[in-house]
C-alpha cells in the first residue's frame, strides 16, 4: 500500500479566493493533480487559444446548432461538438507543459492564480506538470 500524500490548491480569482485540500496515494498523485488542473481550467472558463479550429466556425457538426461562444465548442478528432452533443467531458482536455503554461498565462492576464502544492519527505513542493 502506498502512502497518502496531502495537497493544497490555492485558487485566487478576481472576486474570491478558495483554498482546497485533499490527499492521494503516492502512485496516483500526478494523475489526481492533473485532474484538479482540468477542473480549474473549466472553473476559470479557460479556452486553449492554440486550437485554431475553434475560432473558425461556431456550428456543431453533430446537431448543426450554432453556439454563442467559442468556449462551448469542443473539438474531438477534428469534429466540433456543442455542449449537448459533446461525447466527452473534461477528459478531452489534454494537460501537458505547454497547455498548463498557456493556462497560467491566461490566469495572469485576468489577475488570477491557481497553485498546487503537496507534502512529501517532510516539505511542501510546488506541483509541476511534466
Amino acid at each position: 500500500m502506498t502512502t497518502l500524500i496531502p495537497y493544497v490548491i490555492f485558487d485566487v480569482m478576481s472576486d474570491d479566493t478558495i483554498i482546497e485540500y485533499g490527499s492521494a496515494h503516492e502512485d496516483e498523485l500526478y494523475n489526481c493533480l492533473i485532474n484538479e488542473i482540468k477542473r480549474y481550467m473549466e472553473i476559470h472558463d479557460f479556452i486553449d487559444e492554440s486550437k485554431d479550429e475553434r475560432a473558425v466556425n461556431l456550428t456543431c457538426d453533430d446537431c448543426q446548432c450554432c453556439v454563442i461562444s467559442e468556449k462551448y465548442i469542443t473539438v474531438i478528432d477534428g469534429k466540433k461538438f456543442c455542449g449537448s452533443c459533446n461525447p466527452g467531458s473534461n477528459d478531452t482536455i489534454i494537460v501537458n507543459k505547454e497547455t498548463h503554461s498557456r493556462f497560467t498565462k491566461f490566469l495572469k492576464r485576468n489577475d488570477e492564480k491557481c497553485d498546487i502544492i503537496y507534502f512529501k519527505d517532510g516539505k511542501w513542493i510546488d506541483f509541476e506538470v511534466l
